[in-house]
């Protein structure tokens, strides 16, 4: 099957859940603070990354074979999941206030960590090496961008 296919519920869960659930939310999740003028190259690397990282498996294809892809399977899986949760969370939350509870109690950015695991399952999946070179350059501009 091809690879792309394998995105179908990360846009059902980050694009029309997350609009489903909280319009106003949705809107307020795609804002990113103000960057450092240092910082201004991570995001356009960022970027490209994401850009990068939903296109190239339009390209591939994948199978399911076990055992080899079980441990793509758990991460991408483990992926989807954090990010659901992350903005079941997200959305139940007052704009005004610091998210403490739920997933934001253990991290302060989930939906990033959920990318993580779902680009990297992606990426073993395709057993793709630049894939997931891609999917770490990815991780090291999300970190700059959040110190920033």
């Amino acid at each position: 099957m091809n690879a792309f296919l394998l995105f179908l519920p990360f846009i059902m869960i980050r694009l029309f859940l997350f609009k489903y659930l909280n319009k106003e939310a949705y809107q307020r999740a795609q804002k990113f603070a103000p960057l450092a003028p240092n910082k201004r190259g991570y995001y356009f690397v960022y970027q490209i990354c994401q850009l990068l990282l939903i296109v190239f498996p339009v390209f591939q294809h994948v199978s399911f074979r076990l055992p080899e892809n079980i441990i793509a399977v758990l991460f991408y899986i483990l992926g989807l999941v954090i990010l659901y949760w992350s903005i079941r969370d997200f959305v139940k939350a007052d704009k005004n206030y610091f998210i403490q509870s739920g997933i934001y109690q253990y991290s302060r950015h989930p939906m990033y960590v959920g990318y993580f695991f779902y680009y990297l399952g992606v990426g073993l999946w395709m057993n793709s090496y630049l894939y997931i070179a891609f999917v770490i350059l990815f991780q090291i501009c999300t970190h700059q961008i959040i110190l920033a």
